[in-house]
């Protein structure tokens, strides 16, 4: 069973399977995240479905993500006390780094596709509660661009239509 997880109402509201809103941010979609697995334990595939800043990649398009990389470990990465900082579930797919903070300015020389809030936390929880997981993000807006947040606002559920085509493959 399917089930798609987003951090907000305004990104994605239509489905034909469960959807899962953990809020913004890492902390609370790893909390809402797991509970929610604990609770449906027959939930087997989670796909991330929102929104990103681009870096490398351009606003409007969808990005199928497959690597996660947690930005404030990669920023101060030290592996005598960091775990991998760096999640990759498949080498063909996007990049996406992951702050806690929504970013206006970003490290442009890194391998980033985009930018998200979440994508690394519920990448970290499904590695652990071994259940499948999968990421789509609709780069929204472009980092560093003018008025950053409101190209976002504005565009927040503009990539619904072409995550719907790409759930249906999995239906």
């Amino acid at each position: 069973m399917i089930a798609v997880v987003s951090a907000l109402k305004g990104e994605y509201s239509t489905s034909k399977v469960p959807i899962l809103y953990t809020g913004i941010g890492k902390v609370n979609s790893a909390i809402t995240l797991t509970n929610f697995i604990c609770n449906n334990p027959n939930i087997t595939h989670y796909i991330n479905f929102g929104t990103a800043g681009g870096i490398r990649s351009n606003k409007g398009e969808l990005v199928e993500c497959t690597k996660f990389t947690n930005g404030e470990v990669a920023i101060n990465y030290n592996p005598k006390i960091h775990d991998n900082k760096t999640i990759n579930i498949s080498d063909k797919g996007g990049h996406v780094v992951c702050f806690d903070t929504f970013k206006t300015d970003i490290d442009t020389d890194q391998e980033w596709d985009c930018v998200d809030m979440e994508s690394y936390s519920l990448a970290s929880v499904c590695k652990w509660f071994n259940k499948k997981f999968s990421c789509y993000k609709y780069i929204s807006d472009k980092v560093g661009e003018d008025s950053q947040l409101d190209t976002w606002e504005e565009n927040l559920n503009n990539g619904s239509i072409a995550f719907n085509n790409v759930l249906n493959k999995f239906l």
